[in-house]
């Protein structure tokens, strides 16, 4: 089989069509009438033993359909369509370089020179340092996407709307015993920033691809068994090392009153901040 370009995971029109082309040894007229015949109580993308008796019996073989399914993706699709969520001000770059990897400290570096500028006057190096050496368990610097549009919108909404989550997190060190919520400063600079990619399979992580080909492997057989449509976006996958320019389809920037904004719950505990009235003014 022809490789396929891309596989766009939060498109099952696309996929729905395609993959019995990818894995016709999967998908099959007499698994799909095995499995309406005996219909599973789950379509489980956790544990697809379901699957695999539908093909024993039906075709007579014994295999591990979520191995046998990865690999055909693998050999039929170049890359996966991804989404990253951040907050920035000069997009250009990410044309010209591509998503990079930022070396160790070079966020803390980034939030030093936000908040120790002279903007935040009462922010002293010290309390700085403080909030910067607190253990905040982020996960070493990789690029991460998630593989649903609207799930970056929808439930991770603060790496748009804030930008970086070790920024974030040393925000939230500056605002313990304060009383504004330095997070919302990080709204100063920037716009939310969407960017959509089409990740090299080779580049993401046989666990984390597995993850998302088990939810397509089910999802594709309860349609056709059911006739329902259901699908789990959510959760994100991180690209071994930089992405490249060439992988970029397009930079958008969705408007922030159309993000779910995880920490505007908490605004009433703090005090209206001088910049943020203003920010509003």
């Amino acid at each position: 089989m022809q490789s396929m370009t891309t596989l766009v995971i939060d498109d099952p029109d696309q996929w729905f069509s395609e993959l019995p082309e990818v894995c016709a040894e999967i998908f099959s007229g007499e698994v799909v009438a095995r499995l309406i015949a005996r219909r599973p109580e789950y379509f489980d993308f956790d544990d697809l033993q379901w699957l695999n008796d539908a093909i024993a019996d039906a075709l007579g073989q014994t295999v591990e359909s979520d191995e046998l399914f990865l690999e055909a993706i693998c050999r039929g699709y170049r890359s996966i369509r991804g989404y990253h969520g951040t907050r920035c001000a000069i997009t250009s770059r990410y044309r010209q370089n591509g998503l990079i990897v930022l070396p160790p400290g070079a966020a803390i570096e980034k939030a030093r020179k936000f908040f120790c500028s002279g903007r935040f006057p009462e922010i002293t190096e010290a309390a700085f340092a403080v909030a910067a050496g607190r253990k905040h368990h982020i996960q070493p610097p990789k690029v991460w996407f998630t593989a649903g549009r609207r799930h970056l919108i929808k439930d991770c909404g603060h790496y748009l709307l804030y930008g970086s989550e070790q920024v974030i997190a040393i925000a939230v060190g500056i605002t313990t015993n304060t009383r504004y919520d330095y997070r919302q400063a990080l709204k100063l600079v920037g716009r939310p920033t969407l960017i959509v990619c089409d990740i090299p399979i080779g580049q993401i992580p046989r666990e984390f691809l597995k993850s998302y080909t088990n939810k397509v492997l089910a999802s594709w057989f309860e349609e056709a068994v059911t006739g329902a449509r259901s699908f789990d976006y959510t959760g994100g996958f991180p690209a071994t090392g930089n992405v490249g320019p060439e992988c970029i389809i397009s930079i958008e920037h969705p408007p922030s009153e159309t993000i779910n904004d995880p920490y505007a719950g908490t605004a009433w505990l703090h005090e209206i901040a001088p910049w943020q009235a203003r920010r509003s003014a």
